[in-house]
């Protein structure tokens, strides 16, 4: 399941990007909201656009804070 901080973002399932890679739900559930420096949802056609069709639901993409990298 999707982290609370993040429910509501966009529905489905969306792929996920942490500081420019892939990442599972399980690698996103292990994140507190305060590591991240930035949270961006991107709809899925921009992001099957980007990423390719596995992110036609859509796309998270998360940019920790440096002293969490």
């Amino acid at each position: 399941a999707v982290p609370g901080w993040l429910k509501g973002r966009l529905p489905g399932k969306p792929l996920y990007i942490i500081n420019g890679k892939l990442a599972t739900v399980a690698q996103l559930n292990a994140l507190k909201p305060t590591q991240a420096a930035s949270i961006n949802t991107i709809d899925g056609k921009t992001a099957a656009q980007m990423y390719g069709p596995n992110a036609s639901q859509g796309l998270v993409v998360v940019t920790l804070k440096e002293t969490t990298r």
